[in-house]
């Protein structure tokens, strides 16, 4: 069993445009090897994300 299986949340950080680090507790599911996790279209987080995304 793996670290993943035993926990339904997990601490995601983003980082702000200053550098500040922004933890979040975020549900998630493994299917297939990979972690997936939803967020919403209004939260704070998905800014960051596409920031980053690459």
């Amino acid at each position: 069993m793996t670290l993943f299986e035993r926990h339904k949340y997990i601490n995601m950080t983003t980082f702000r445009k200053s550098g500040k680090a922004v933890p979040t507790a975020v549900w998630f599911v493994k299917m297939n090897g990979k972690l997936y996790t939803l967020t919403g279209e209004q939260t704070g987080d998905l800014p960051p994300l596409l920031w980053t995304r690459g």
